[in-house]
C-alpha cells in the first residue's frame, strides 16, 4: 500500500496542475468577458425617460386641447435615446418618442453624427432639436424641469418645429470663473402645412456655478405646404424670426427661473412675445413654485390676410374672400381663422414637486389663465376657435379656465 500511494502522488501533482491551468484559463475568459462588456458599455449607451400624466380644466371649451373630460393623454408620453461612440471622439445619437397628443406613434426625434473636433469644439449633423429657447434640450424630459407642464403660451408657440434637419456648431470657452458656449446652427423644418426652410439659429450662454443665461436669435423663411397656396398675408413665402432671453439660478435650496421670447412673422401669422417667470424653494425631497405667464399678440389690427379657397378647404374651413386690414368683408371663417392666431393671456401657476425617489418624480400643478379680448389658446385647433367663434356669437365665449395636472416624471 505504501508504494501504491508514493505511486500516485504524481498523479496527484499532475491533476493540481491541470486544474491550476483550467482555473487560470477560466479567469483569464471571465476577465477577457469583462473587458468586452465594458468596451460594449463604453461604446454604446441607452437612457430613457416617461412621463404618465392627468390633466383637466374646469371649462367645456378646450384650452391648448384641455378641457372638463379627464385627459390621460395629453402630459403622458416615452422616449429612449441610444449613443453609440465609434471611435473616442465620434458618436451616432437617435431618439425615439411617443406622446399621448400623438396618438402615441413612434417619431425619430433625433438621428445625428456627433463628432469632438477639438476639446472646445463640437459639430452635430442630422435631425437635431431645434435651439430656440433656453430649455429646448428638456422640452420632452419632464424630469428635467420643475412644472407639470411646462409654461404653454411660450412652449407652445413653435411645437411643431422643435426639431430641424441641418448642422450645428457648439464652442465652449471660459470666461473668469465662468464658462461661455456659443451655437450656430443651420436647417429646415418640415411640417403638413408650413416648412421651415433656410433656418439660421445663433446663442450665446454664459454660465457659473449655480447660474446660467441665454440669449438666442432664430430667423428663417416659412413657406406653404398647401399646393401653392398660403394661410398668412399675400405670397407663399414670407420670412420670421425669433428671439430669446432666459437665465436661471439653482443654488440648491431656491430654484428662479425666467424667460421672454418675441415671435415675428409677415403675414397673417401673429407676431407675439411671452414671459414667465417661475419661483420654488426646496424642503427635503418637496418644492412648491409659483409661476407667473403672460403672452400677447402684438399685431392684430395690423395684420392682412388672405385665405385661398384651398387652404381654407385644408383646415376644415369653407372660404373664398379676400381679407386685409383695410376693412374688407369677410366670412365667419375667415373671422374664425384670425382670431384662433390672438393671443392676449395671463397665467398663475401653483404646483409642487415631490422627488419620491432616484429618478422619479411626482407633480402636482393648478393652473389659472385669464384672457382678454382674445381666444388665447382656447382657439389653438380649428375645432376650437370655431366652437369659441360661434360662442363669441352668443356672449357665451369663456375668458378664463382653471386647470388641474398631475404627472409622475422618471428617467432611467
Amino acid at each position: 500500500m505504501k508504494y501504491i500511494a508514493y505511486a500516485a502522488i504524481p498523479l496527484m501533482v499532475a491533476s493540481l496542475s491541470t486544474q491550476a491551468a483550467t482555473i487560470e484559463q477560466v479567469s483569464k475568459q471571465v476577465q477577457k468577458l469583462n473587458q468586452r462588456i465594458a468596451d460594449s458599455e463604453q461604446k454604446f449607451r441607452i437612457n430613457g425617460f416617461a412621463s404618465f400624466g392627468i390633466t383637466m380644466s374646469d371649462e367645456e371649451f378646450a384650452y391648448n386641447g384641455i378641457n372638463d373630460d379627464v385627459n390621460f393623454r395629453r402630459n403622458t408620453k416615452a422616449g429612449i435615446q441610444m449613443s453609440f461612440n465609434l471611435d473616442n471622439k465620434t458618436s451616432v445619437v437617435t431618439q425615439l418618442v411617443s406622446r399621448g397628443t400623438d396618438d402615441f406613434k413612434t417619431n425619430m426625434e433625433w438621428a445625428y453624427l456627433k463628432h469632438q473636433i477639438s476639446s472646445s469644439l463640437t459639430a452635430k449633423v442630422g435631425r437635431i432639436r431645434s435651439p430656440f429657447y433656453m430649455l429646448s434640450e428638456y422640452l420632452d424630459v419632464g424630469y428635467a424641469v420643475p412644472w407639470a407642464t411646462m409654461p404653454q403660451e411660450t412652449y407652445e408657440s413653435l411645437s411643431p418645429f422643435s426639431n430641424m434637419d441641418g448642422a450645428d456648431l457648439t464652442y465652449s470657452m471660459d470666461i473668469g470663473d465662468m464658462v461661455g458656449t456659443v451655437q450656430v446652427a443651420y436647417g429646415r423644418v418640415d411640417t403638413s402645412t408650413i416648412q421651415l426652410e433656410d433656418v439660421i439659429s445663433a446663442g450665446f450662454t454664459l454660465a457659473g456655478d449655480d447660474w446660467q443665461t441665454r440669449l438666442a436669435y432664430s430667423q428663417a423663411d416659412t413657406v406653404s405646404q398647401l399646393g401653392g397656396t398660403t394661410l398668412y398675408g399675400d405670397d407663399t413665402n414670407v420670412a420670421g424670426s425669433f428671439a430669446s432671453l432666459g437665465a436661471t439660478y439653482d443654488p440648491g435650496d431656491i430654484y428662479v427661473a425666467a424667460e421672454t421670447t418675441l415671435l415675428e412673422v409677415d403675414g397673417s401669422l401673429s407676431d407675439a412675445t411671452s414671459s414667465y417667470g417661475t419661483f420654488g424653494y426646496r424642503m427635503g425631497a418637496w418644492m412648491p413654485h409659483l409661476t407667473v405667464a403672460v403672452t400677447e399678440s402684438t399685431d392684430d389690427e395690423d395684420r392682412s390676410i388672405q385665405i385661398a379657397s384651398a387652404a381654407a378647404t385644408s383646415q376644415g374651413m369653407t372660404l373664398a374672400t379676400v381679407i386685409d386690414a383695410d376693412g374688407n368683408t369677410f366670412g365667419e371663417s375667415a373671422t374664425v381663422y384670425k382670431n384662433s392666431l390672438n393671443r392676449n393671456t395671463q397665467r398663475i401657476g401653483i404646483g409642487a414637486r415631490w422627488d419620491y425617489s432616484s429618478g422619479v418624480a411626482m407633480k402636482f400643478q393648478y393652473d389659472i389663465i385669464t384672457t382678454d379680448d382674445a381666444p388665447g389658446l382656447f382657439g389653438s385647433t380649428t375645432a376650437d376657435a370655431t366652437a369659441y367663434s360661434t360662442a363669441e356669437g352668443t356672449g357665451s365665449e369663456p375668458d378664463k379656465t382653471n386647470i388641474i395636472s398631475f404627472t409622475i416624471d422618471t428617467v432611467f
